[in-house]
C-alpha cells in the first residue's frame, strides 16, 4: 500500500474522532513528519507515515531526534496495521461512543495522562532507519 493511501486513511480517522490531522510542511527543513495531529484538548504531536517495509531516511531519524529533544512528541506509524493501532489509542482518549466509554471506564484510563506510544505498526516498537549509502 502507499504511503500517500496510509495518509489519507489516518486523516479521515482523526476526522471521525474529532481531531485535526493538518499536513506538515516547513519549508527548508527537509525530513519533519507528514503529518500534525491536533487533539481537542489541546495536545499535539507529529506523525511520520511509512509503509510496512518503509524505511526513516537518515535526515528523517535526525529531525525527530532533534524534535524529541525539545519536547515535541513525534509517532511513527507502520502501514495500516500501526495506523489501525494509533486509531484505537486516539479513540480510547477521545472518543466518546459507548465502547470506548466503557474502556475508559474498565480500564482506568485518564484522558490528560494516557500516553501514546512512539513507533505503531512494528512488533518491537522500534523505528526503522534507512542505512546510510556510502
Amino acid at each position: 500500500m502507499r504511503e500517500k493511501t496510509i495518509e489519507k486513511w489516518l486523516r479521515e480517522g482523526c476526522d471521525r474522532l474529532g481531531l485535526l490531522a493538518m499536513k506538515f510542511t516547513s519549508p527548508g527543513n527537509d525530513g519533519v513528519p507528514d503529518r500534525l495531529v491536533i487533539c481537542p484538548d489541546g495536545r499535539a504531536f507529529f506523525v511520520e507515515l511509512k509503509t510496512d517495509t518503509g524505511r526513516l531516511s537518515p535526515i528523517q531519524a535526525w529531525q525527530h531526534k532533534r524534535m524529541r529533544k525539545v519536547g515535541a512528541k513525534v509517532i511513527t506509524v507502520y502501514g495500516t496495521v500501526g495506523v489501525s493501532e494509533l486509531l484505537e489509542d486516539l479513540g480510547m482518549v477521545y472518543s466518546d461512543t459507548p465502547r470506548f466509554q466503557r474502556w475508559r471506564e474498565e480500564y482506568g484510563i485518564d484522558r490528560s495522562a494516557f500516553q501514546f506510544k512512539d513507533v505503531y505498526g512494528k512488533q518491537d516498537g522500534r523505528d526503522r532507519y534507512a542505512v546510510p549509502t556510502t
